[in-house]
């Protein structure tokens, strides 16, 4: 790996665990076994490292979102996956990342959150394509208003400001917004599956 990788990956894996305030360039330094030097040789300044590693982080999700979908047997599947993607990425994430991100470079705080990266990536599109397609989901349904609904509740479970005043955890957003969502978008035959991924394979998940 070459070190411009080694010291995003490396970066990215300590903002992930404390925060973005509280990695310093001679920590950073210290725990890659390079000079300080040699990270500014690389990148500019933190701010450049940071915009580095949140580039990084939606090109990952992005990608691992479409392996979820690429390899699930059904559409219902692939959303009880990415749900529990979604949450594990949650908590491993110290809330420190987004706290620092957004006081102290809200510019790229402003990049992460930004919904054109969901609507510039057609995965959300796809999987109501797919639904339709499987049966799953009604024939009749509007894909481009359901997908445009579906993009602005992703956008509210990550705006923290709008969820400041419910400190609601995102497992019961997910429960109490998402599935009567997609249970509205369903046939009988995928309301049968909703209810067999996110009733009896969610408490065999938590037994």
């Amino acid at each position: 790996m070459e070190i411009r990788q080694r010291i995003i990956f490396t970066a990215n894996h300590f903002f992930n665990l404390y925060g973005i305030k509280a990695i310093t360039m001679d920590f950073l330094a210290e725990q890659l076994g390079i000079s300080k030097k040699t990270i500014y040789d690389t990148f500019k300044d933190k701010d450049d490292l940071i915009l580095h590693c949140v580039e990084l982080r939606i090109h990952e999700h992005q990608g691992e979102l479409r392996d979820i979908v690429n390899r699930s047997s059904n559409v219902i599947a692939a959303i009880y996956e990415i749900n529990l993607w979604s949450q594990a990425i949650y908590q491993r994430t110290n809330p420190l990342f987004y706290l620092d991100l957004k006081k102290y470079y809200p510019e790229i705080y402003a990049i992460l959150m930004k919904k054109d990266h969901f609507r510039n990536d057609p995965v959300i599109y796809v999987m109501i394509e797919r639904g339709v397609k499987e049966g799953l989901f009604n024939a009749d349904i509007n894909i481009e208003i359901v997908n445009i609904f579906w993009q602005e509740f992703i956008a509210f479970i990550h705006d923290r400001d709008r969820l400041s005043t419910c400190a609601y955890p995102k497992k019961e957003l997910l429960k109490n917004i998402l599935y009567p969502f997609i249970k509205g978008l369903c046939t009988a035959q995928g309301m049968k599956l909703l209810d067999r991924y996110f009733v009896i394979k969610s408490k065999e998940h938590v037994s």
